[in-house]
């Protein structure tokens, strides 16, 4: 599987065996945040996704960060934007360009806690391929549209979430 890496790390901290009974503690993701860095470790209790968002761009290092939490203020819906459209209203767009010294479009990450806006989010994860990314989402999961490459070069990078 030579160019495909598939990242979809439990961001959670996990409790029990692996042989079954697990319990997450938190169990919606409630914030998300982008972090610019070659290294950045997360201080406790947040999750880096262990995916540089700019693989194969030659940009900045660029980590996303992922927080669990209570149900009350768990993120109902994600949002890329490309270029310089904002995104729709209600939601809020984390203040880092996703692309950021990789030379292509501004690429932005937004979510929001609306309930009308769908479930709960209970997973988030990465997908990084050098093709067509589709035939790896696993099953369960949803692809958010918006290549966080976009116009960079480097690998298709694209963020999968559960419900």
């Amino acid at each position: 599987m030579t160019g495909r890496k598939m990242l979809l790390p439990p961001v959670g901290r996990f409790q029990g065996s692996s042989s079954g009974g697990m319990t997450m503690a938190g169990l919606y993701i409630v914030d998300l945040v982008a972090v610019r860095g070659q290294d950045p470790q997360p201080p406790a209790p947040w999750e880096r996704l262990d995916v540089d968002l700019n693989r194969g761009a030659k940009g900045d290092y660029i980590w996303l960060y992922s927080l669990r939490g209570d149900i009350r203020y768990a993120i109902t819906s994600l949002y890329v934007s490309i270029g310089t459209n904002p995104p729709p209203a209600g939601y809020y767009k984390i203040p880092l360009d996703l692309n950021a010294g990789a030379g292509g479009d501004y690429v932005y990450l937004s979510y929001s806690r609306a309930p009308n806006l769908g479930a709960p989010i209970t997973n988030v994860g990465v997908i990084a391929a050098r093709e067509n990314v589709a035939s790896l989402i696993p099953p369960g999961w949803q692809l958010l549209q918006g290549d966080l490459n976009s116009g960079a070069g480097g690998d298709y990078i694209y963020i999968v979430f559960q419900r």
